[in-house]
């Protein structure tokens, strides 16, 4: 069987089981709703970002809505491990009020191999941008590709080890490029040189890091990452 069946028949599946059994609050297990307004004052969000130590920093800046506790964490652990794909449109909606979502060009996710993407059947911050696209009006597009399978960021203590876990690991996605250069053109509109890139978690930033690098080395002039929590 084709490897995107799989991936459709578990998109079914779970609209099914939404449909059929109510929602529940990820943390209280309140019914009809994935986070409560009790849980959601839980969340302990940023008055001041924590520092990123990279020597060569490819981003112009970094916000983050949240810290990866609590609340938090359950959400992107139901989301990610637990394909509870509605919750996507929790975590995009405390981004954008919680945060000053800057207004750039596009919107990019970080991208995940295509083999973990097969196992999960989607990718978690591709459909935190496209819920963000609706909410500020800023299309987003799969630009970056993920070529090399690595081991998990947050399974690697070392910070010498995180950073050579990723190298060479991002690329442009060349059959999204050509379709914008297609679209832009014929549109006679500048491609884009500002970029805000998406991410779920923050560790030390080198994810993050690395995709600004790949875009501010193909032209872009100014990147922005926005993260739903950090450690």
């Amino acid at each position: 069987m084709p490897l995107i069946f799989p991936i459709i028949i578990k998109r079914v599946v779970t609209l099914i089981v939404d449909i059929i059994f109510p929602c529940f609050c990820v943390n209280c297990n309140k019914i009809d709703t994935l986070l409560c307004n009790k849980c959601f004052e839980e969340i302990e969000f940023y008055l001041n970002y924590p520092t990123i130590s990279i020597k060569e920093l490819y981003f112009d800046e970094v916000i983050i809505a949240c810290k990866y506790s609590s609340v938090s964490k359950k959400l992107i652990h139901e989301f990610k491990y637990k394909s509870v794909v509605n919750i996507k449109n929790v975590i995009a909606q405390i981004i954008y009020r919680s945060t000053n979502f800057p207004n750039l060009e596009i919107i990019i996710p970080v991208p995940i191999h295509k083999k973990k993407y097969n196992q999960r059947g989607f990718n978690q911050t591709e459909e935190i941008s496209i819920e963000l696209a609706k909410l500020s009006h800023i299309p987003t597009y799969n630009f970056l590709s993920k070529t090399k399978e690595t081991q998990s960021q947050m399974s690697i203590q070392n910070r010498e080890k995180r950073l050579s876990n990723l190298s060479k690991t991002f690329s442009i996605n060349k059959n999204v490029e050509n379709n914008l250069r297609e679209l832009y053109a014929s549109k006679n509109i500048s491609f884009p040189k500002t970029a805000i890139l998406i991410d779920d978690v923050l560790t030390t930033g080198s994810t993050l890091n690395e995709c600004a690098k790949v875009l501010k080395n193909y032209g872009f002039e100014k990147v922005i990452g926005i993260v739903f929590a950090s450690k």
